[in-house]
């Protein structure tokens, strides 16, 4: 993920997130394990090696993972602008769990981005 000089679009890059057998057998026919292998966690990311950018707008709803007080996850609703600003400055911040490179869902109607929701994967 990548975002421009001024803040106001962001660039994508796409990955496909596969679960428990699945996994496996998307990481076999990618080469990364051998048949009769498994995968150190139930989970595997497949990148796409594609991109796409898309218009930022205030009214973009991002939803960022960040901690209560007694340390349980937590979703965290903040701006565009402080989403920005912070991904510049590279994350973790007090509030929020991992950095630039984390993983997110993001949903697009029509061009337009409506909504950035960092998840957190194992």
């Amino acid at each position: 993920m990548g975002i421009s000089g001024a803040g106001d679009t962001i660039t994508i890059r796409w990955a496909e997130v596969f679960w428990n057998e699945r996994a496996t057998e998307a990481a076999i026919e990618d080469g990364v394990i051998l048949p009769g292998q498994d995968l150190p966690n139930p989970m595997y990311v497949r990148d796409l090696d594609e991109m796409a950018t898309f218009r930022l707008t205030p009214d973009t709803e991002v939803m960022l993972l960040g901690f209560d007080r007694h340390g349980s996850p937590m979703r965290v609703a903040v701006s565009v602008r402080r989403f920005v600003d912070a991904f510049r400055a590279g994350f973790p911040t007090s509030d929020w769990a991992s950095g630039t490179h984390g993983h997110y869902r993001i949903k697009v109607e029509g061009h337009r981005l409506t909504l950035i929701r960092q998840v957190y994967i194992i």
